[in-house]
């Protein structure tokens, strides 16, 4: 199991902040992370940084790991996704697939 420190948690667990996302946001001065729920695929438009996602499983195994994704990309559904994780790059620089990850704020 990987931990990764972060300093904020965001849950986007309805249709509305999952659309939204990091969508029109300046990038994050601190460490956080943008937790999408019930969701398999992403888009990247009207993005003002760069992100690194994270596609997981129900157990929280990485399925498939982007880094510094521009912008107006789409990625269609990504089979057996229950999660997606994004974050500015580079918090994800270790990350690799088949590993379980758990978030935890920085206290």
């Amino acid at each position: 199991m990987k931990i990764i420190k972060v300093q904020r948690i965001i849950t986007a667990n309805t249709f509305l902040k999952r659309l939204r996302g990091y969508m029109f946001t300046e990038k994050p001065n601190i460490k956080e992370v943008l937790i999408l729920e019930d969701c398999s695929s992403i888009h990247t438009f009207n993005m003002k940084f760069e992100l690194d996602v994270l596609f997981l499983d129900e157990d929280d195994r990485v399925i498939k790991v982007l880094r510094g994704l521009k912008r107006r990309k789409i990625i269609p559904t990504v089979l057996d996704c229950v999660k997606v994780v994004e974050a500015a790059s580079p918090l994800f620089s270790s990350v690799e697939p088949n590993e379980c990850i758990r978030f935890e704020k920085n206290d």
